[in-house]
């Protein structure tokens, strides 16, 4: 038997990932799509054991614990029925979605466009990418992969699969954009509202995210096979605290974007059919600078 540590992949992006990728499920061979979550599952409900069992002798504590966990993987032996099938149901209706979106999407672009994709993804794939790199280049990588592969743990050698992290976070663009206003009003600049400019686009910019989350909200209730009273008040009171927040946001408009009104009248006048044909909060069109 051989045992290969490895980090579950909810946990995983959680803590510093520095020297962690040699314990990441995404680059252990034959872990397919597995997350490994399982023994959270089973710690997350039986916290409250130990308090209970602190008191306890070693002996019987181990005993005690041992009884919850058989107990606990008995109810998941006998209902994995009802779970492989609410599974099931979820999986058919996200394949409806991604196929009505990938129809969609192929529909849009041209037809020669989309025959060499398809040629690319189903004939040519990884043996494509191969033939137009260097053989050297090619010799090199296999080698890298093959020689991290067989290293023992914890692993030394270099991870091939591994990339340098080059992006800016949420966070961080929000301290610089924090710090220019900052700057800007200690040089004597004027403040338009107690509401900074940078704090306004993050707040349109959580309103579409808001949007996104309710078409997906109202997507899978849609296609859902038994929608609950539960499921559709979900969904009007996300649609109401969008309202809220979207009524709060327009107030800031005209003070960042001046010429906002105008253009919406002018618009309205060239276009009738310019405003959302829907009631749906999902469907407004938010304005952004």
């Amino acid at each position: 038997m051989t045992l290969i540590p490895a980090i579950p992949k909810l946990h995983e992006p959680m803590h510093e990932q520095k020297g962690h990728q040699v314990y990441s499920l995404n680059f252990i061979k034959g872990v397919g799509l597995s997350d490994c979550e399982c023994p959270e599952r089973v710690w997350a409900p039986h916290n409250a054991l130990s308090n209970s069992t602190k008191t306890q002798g070693p002996g019987s504590r181990h005993d005690v614990l041992d009884d919850h966990f058989q107990f606990w993987n008995w109810l998941k032996y006998i209902g994995l029925g009802k779970t492989l099938l609410r599974r099931y149901k979820a999986a058919v209706a996200q394949r409806n979605l991604q196929q009505e979106g990938h129809r969609g999407l192929t529909a849009s672009l041209e037809a020669s466009t989309v025959a060499k994709w398809e040629k690319l993804c189903q004939q040519e794939g990884h043996r494509g990418l191969t033939a137009s790199l260097e053989a050297s280049t090619v010799a090199k990588w296999e080698k890298l992969c093959q020689v991290w592969e067989a290293e023992i743990f914890p692993k030394k050698s270099r991870n091939p699969y591994h990339t340098e992290d080059a992006y800016l976070s949420e966070a961080r663009v929000r301290k610089e954009l924090a710090e220019e206003e900052e700057h800007r009003i200690k040089e004597g600049g004027l403040s338009l509202h107690e509401t900074p400019a940078a704090v306004f686009i993050q707040m349109g910019l959580e309103l579409e995210e808001a949007q996104r989350r309710l078409r997906r909200l109202d997507g899978v209730i849609t296609t859902k096979l038994n929608t609950t009273l539960g499921d559709e008040t979900t969904l009007t009171e996300e649609r109401n605290n969008f309202r809220v927040r979207r009524k709060a946001w327009e107030k800031l408009c005209p003070i960042y974007m001046p010429g906002i009104l105008q253009y919406k009248a002018n618009l309205a006048k060239e276009d009738p059919q310019v405003q959302t044909a829907s009631n749906k909060a999902e469907d407004v069109v938010i304005w952004l600078p």
